[in-house]
């Protein structure tokens, strides 16, 4: 839980300092990581809501401690793609499936895939996030 809140504040600090950093204001930020960096990047959209355009998550879970109100009252407006290997074995299939349970309860825009790979992400993968950010899902 620590480690997840430090690794938010250090990802809003960065964000913060982003457009000085590149001499402009992004138009669209899409938020995205595999692993542990997905599973960041789906906790960031998740707790600031409006702060990305999307956010991207290639094999990675919903934490525990991110709050979300699934009685669907308000529910997330971050448009999430969740792509994750059926054979992993870092994080396995079934707690993708309890993590994108919990977002389609809280009624999250989701665009969820399962891939016939490992603990990797797959170029069709990649392909089918891109869609979803060009698309708006």
């Amino acid at each position: 839980v620590d480690t997840l809140r430090e690794s938010l504040a250090r990802l809003d600090a960065f964000l913060t300092e982003l457009p000085g950093t590149l001499g402009f204001e992004p138009v669209r930020l899409v938020l995205g990581g595999f692993s542990q960096g997905g599973t960041v990047s789906l906790a960031y959209a998740l707790s600031r809501p409006g702060a990305v355009a999307a956010a991207l998550n290639f094999s990675g879970f919903l934490a525990a401690t991110v709050d979300l109100d699934e009685s669907g009252a308000a529910p997330p407006d971050t448009p999430i793609f969740w792509g994750h290997g059926v054979g992993d074995p870092a994080i396995p299939i079934g707690l993708a499936e309890k993590g994108r349970s919990r977002l389609r309860r809280a009624g999250a825009k989701l665009v969820d895939r399962d891939y016939r790979i490992g603990h990797w992400i797959a170029e069709e993968e990649v392909a089918d996030a891109v869609a979803m950010v060009e698309n708006g899902v």
